[in-house]
Parts: structure tokens; sequence; C-alpha cells
């Protein structure tokens, strides 16, 4: 009878090794852990650091770091039996690290700061006694902290100036990262040239602020123009606005016209007209041969379409007393010293008096008619009468 082939003898050693090399991961597919080289995070608002494994070998949690060395930081763990919530408060997972086969380790770090740039390290670890032992890292993930701009702040005269002058406008905005930022000037939707931008510091920081100059010539017709600043930044998604009215800054000097032209009786009609002035504060006083003879403090300007004002004042004086330069028209305006106009010029009666006159004799005209009508038919019906 035949004996089979005899069967090597394997030793315990021999036979556990594969065993091991499972439960170590030491397999033919090496694991890899994924992670990005870079994430932006901007200040008050969180950032995703993603981390996903090849495998779920070798058994062993799975925690991060930031920084290298012996002076890493523990950001968070997977690692059982830890309340990461008491122990990572600004740190969540992304996934559900305890459900089945799960490979992703992403987190989310919440409330980031300026002080959270760094490089985070998603770290394998395999179960050892009595501590872990490190197994594979990640590259890094360098996370780049970008701040906003603060709101603008924009400054320009702080008195009033008349046109024809020249004024200056500055914009700033502080405390934005990364350095890269635009900042553009506009006039009525029209862009404007910056005298000097500066962005400072000009080396490397870890926050950067920008000033910028610009210089309107003011005319007269400003009252309702509007200077713009405009700053835009990677972290922002609607640029930044600022806006200067230059009704604010603007003072439009009133231009003054003194006529003169006869009315019923022996009186004249001394009419002074005030345009086109900015603001509205304004006083009109008229002077008899240097004296105060009436203020009219209740006038009531009228705002023309270019937003300037415009009002009238008038007095009535004898003609066989009036005199040229007898009577003056004197305005104060915006607490300016007074403006004054005395030479009245001649201008003939209005148009509505000019009609006045010849209406008169048509309704005379008329009237007589009827009168000569009524007699005619009177004498007429006595004349009948007396035959009959």
């Amino acid at each position: 009878m035949p004996t089979s082939a005899a069967q090597p003898c394997l030793s315990l050693p021999s036979l556990l090794l594969p065993l091991l090399l499972g439960l170590t991961g030491v397999t033919g597919e090496e694991l890899t852990v994924t992670q990005p080289k870079r994430v932006l995070a901007t200040a008050g608002e969180a950032v995703t650091l993603p981390c996903v494994m090849s495998s779920l070998q070798p058994l062993g949690p799975t925690q991060w770091f930031r920084g290298t060395g012996p002076n890493r930081q523990l950001v968070y763990s997977f690692k059982g039996g830890l309340d990461p919530i008491r122990l990572f408060p600004r740190v969540r997972n992304v996934t559900d690290s305890t459900k089945r086969g799960n490979l992703d380790f992403s987190i989310r770090i919440i409330n980031i700061t300026l002080a959270d740039d760094d490089t985070y390290f998603c770290v394998k670890f395999t179960k050892g006694s009595p501590d872990d032992v490190e197994f594979k890292s990640g590259v890094g993930t360098q996370v780049t902290v970008s701040t906003k701009p603060s709101a603008i702040m924009l400054l320009g005269p702080t008195a009033r100036t008349t046109p024809g002058q020249t004024v200056n406008f500055t914009c700033e905005s502080h405390g934005f990262f990364p350095r890269d930022v635009t900042l553009k000037w506009f006039k009525n939707g029209n862009e404007l040239p910056a005298l000097q931008t500066k962005v400072v510091p000009p080396g490397n920081s870890i926050s950067y602020n920008i000033s910028s100059r610009t210089q309107v010539l003011l005319t007269p017709e400003d009252v309702h123009s509007k200077i713009i600043c405009v700053v835009a930044h990677i972290t922002l998604r609607d640029s930044l606005l600022a806006t200067a009215n230059l009704s604010e800054i603007i003072r439009v000097p009133p231009t003054l016209e003194l006529t003169r032209f006869p009315v019923e009786g022996n009186q004249v009609n001394i009419t002074c007209q005030v345009k086109k002035f900015y603001p509205k504060s304004l006083q009109l006083t008229w002077l008899e041969n240097g004296s105060v003879s009436q203020i009219d403090s209740a006038l009531i300007p009228i705002e023309d379409r270019d937003g300037t004002y415009s009002l009238k004042s008038w007095t009535l004086v004898n003609s066989s007393a009036y005199k040229e330069d007898m009577l003056t028209c004197q305005v104060v305006h915006d607490g300016q010293p007074a403006v004054s106009i005395n030479k009245a010029q001649k201008v003939t009666t209005p148009l509505k008096d000019q009609g006045t006159a010849p209406l008169l004799l048509f309704g005379g005209l008329l009237l007589g008619l009827k009168v000569l009508l009524v007699v005619g038919v009177s004498v007429i019906y006595v004349y009948r009468k007396q035959r009959a």
C-alpha cells in the first residue's frame, strides 16, 4: 500500500505570521493618507480639513496635529472613549467615524482666527501597549487664514468750500489678509484717478492696511454729486462701498439781481432776486439810506433742479421820493460775510400788467353798446305806445 507524500511540518511562528501581517496592515497595498496641501480660511468663519484613508488597516486611531516635532499640538482625536466636545470645543468631525467602513477622517474648525494659521497633519496610529504608535502621516495641510477688510473710512473736507476750489478725499481700510486688494474712486459713476495708494506694511505680515487719496474740482452743479470709494478683496462677496455727498461740503454763493418797475399810482416796485445758492440758510435785509427798513425772515427758498435754491423779495417806494442807490438788498448766506446790491435795473411793466388797459377799454365799449341798445328799444316802445 503506497504511502502519502510527507507533508512539511510548519512551526507556530510561521502559522501566525500571515495573521500578524494582516492585523498590522502590512499587505501588498501600502496605506495612503490623503489631505490637501493648502486650505484658505476666513477669520470668524469655519474651515474644513479633509483627510481620507485608503484602508482601515492597520487597526488603530486617527489623530490630527498642528505642527511637527515634539512641540506639536493635538487638535482632534478619533480615539474611542474620549469626550471630543469637552477636549476640542472648536473642532468637529465631519463624518460619522463610528460607521462601519468609514475612511473619511475630515474635521471642521470653527471660529477661525489669525492665530490658527499653521500646518495641520492627519496621522494614522497602530494599537500599541501601553501607547499607540504612529504609523503614517499625511503631507500636511497649510491653513492660510484670510481676514476681511474693515469698514471703509472715507474722509473729506471739514468745512464747506466754494466751486472752483479743489478738495481732497482719503479712503482707508484696515486689517485684511492676504495683501492683494483693489481700491477705486468714482464720481457720479465715472472713475477718478487716485493720487496716491499705499498698502502697508510692504513686507510679509499677518494683516495689511490700505490708504488712498484723490482730488475733486468743485463746480456749481455738484450739489447732487457723490464721491464713492470701492474696496475689493478675495474675502468679500460684494465690494465695500463708502459714499461722500458733496452737498455736505460745498457752498454755492448767491447771485443778486435788483430790478425796478412802475406800478399803479405813484409807486415803484423794487425786486431783489437771489439766485442759485446752497445751502438753504439765507437772510435777506432791505436797507434804506444805510438803515434797516425791512427784514424778510419768512421767505421760503425754491429748490432748483440742480439742487441750488432761489428766492425773491420786493418792496414798494414812492416814485417821487425814490433815488438811485437809496435802497440796498443785503444777503447773509450760510454765516458768510454779507453781500449786497443797490444798483436797480429799470425794466418795463410786466406782461400781465401791460394787458390790463386793453381789456378795460374793450369792456367799456361793450357796456356802452348794451346801454345804447336798451335806450333805443325803450324809445321805440314809448313812440309806438303814443301812436296807439
